[in-house]
């Protein structure tokens, strides 16, 4: 029996990806082209342990246009003890028309990529064109991608940061300046009030199931993506802010079902892109991500595409 080395592949490291500006544009393609609609994507199988949370799933996904299958096996496991990364994950690709397998790709780096890439996508679309100052919960690997989705579609001037702690919070400081230089103001105020008042873009990454803030005035065409934690009855963010933003999401029945009937009247990614975009960008927008198998998907066919065509 032979064992493939996950590492193997040679797929490029997220922060060696200096442009993400073509996959961004290959997920508009996909989204504004009818593709998603061709796809077939079953609703995710989910094992969920308490005490410690843990959460095991697997996410097929077919499109006829990439001639792909593919399967995502992840788990999530918070551990304050655990050391290592909380998601692990290994995506299984096949030929759609075959059947053959084709790669076993690491899942964890491709859920970054995809992350970064459709955030990135939605910003473009929602956020202020003038859009400079960020505000980031968070100070993990989803909070990176974050930074790194932010920064390819704006001129972002300022970060403020809120992490669990002040260590954590300065050494993702230091992260954010030795990669972007000393033309970004970072700065890591003492609540997470200060970190959102007046932010223009305000991303959360964290696996708290309560609302990270209430009661702070925004800015009236604030844009926030929520890629944290999530269940039916909660959110990193106030269902009152739910209520009154126009709801982004990736897919209308898997965040309906995971994330709760607030999203019942969500845009989703294709109606995004044919919205009336001065309006997304002068009113209140909430990215409020689940995640899908399609974005798997995108990516995994992109980096084929990538690796045959260098």
């Amino acid at each position: 029996m032979s064992i493939l080395n996950i590492g193997a592949f040679g797929w490029p490291l997220l922060p060696e990806l200096t442009d993400l500006k073509p996959l961004i544009s290959y997920f508009k393609e996909s989204f504004s082209n009818g593709r998603a609609e061709a796809a077939r994507v079953p609703t995710r199988s989910m094992i969920i342990k308490q005490s410690p949370f843990s959460a095991f799933g697997a996410m097929p996904a077919y499109c006829p246009n990439s001639n792909l299958f593919i399967t995502k096996v992840a788990t999530l496991v918070v551990n304050g003890e655990k050391k290592g990364n909380s998601v692990n994950a290994i995506v299984n690709v096949f030929d759609g028309t075959t059947g053959q397998p084709l790669a076993l790709l690491d899942g964890a780096q491709l859920t970054n990529l995809k992350c970064a890439a459709v955030s990135a996508m939605v910003t473009d679309i929602c956020a202020s064109d003038d859009a400079n100052k960020m505000a980031l919960i968070g100070c993990g690997t989803q909070a990176w991608q974050q930074v790194l989705a932010v920064m390819a579609v704006r001129p972002i001037h300022q970060i403020r940061l809120y992490g669990r702690t002040a260590s954590n919070t300065l050494v993702f400081a230091k992260r954010i300046e030795e990669k972007f230089g000393s033309n970004i103001e970072v700065l890591m105020p003492a609540s997470v009030t200060d970190t959102v008042s007046n932010a223009d873009i305000i991303c959360t990454a964290t696996t708290s199931r309560l609302p990270l803030f209430s009661n702070v005035k925004l800015t009236d065409h604030v844009h926030v993506n929520c890629m944290g934690a999530h269940t039916c009855d909660s959110r990193e963010v106030p269902n009152t802010l739910l209520q009154s933003a126009h709801v982004i999401v990736e897919d209308l029945d898997t965040a309906v079902a995971e994330a709760g009937e607030l999203h019942r009247d969500a845009l989703t990614l294709t109606k995004m892109l044919t919205f009336d975009r001065n309006k997304l960008k002068n009113t209140a927008t909430v990215f409020s991500s689940v995640g899908h198998g399609y974005l798997d998907l995108l990516v995994t066919a992109y980096l084929l595409q990538q690796s045959q065509n260098p």
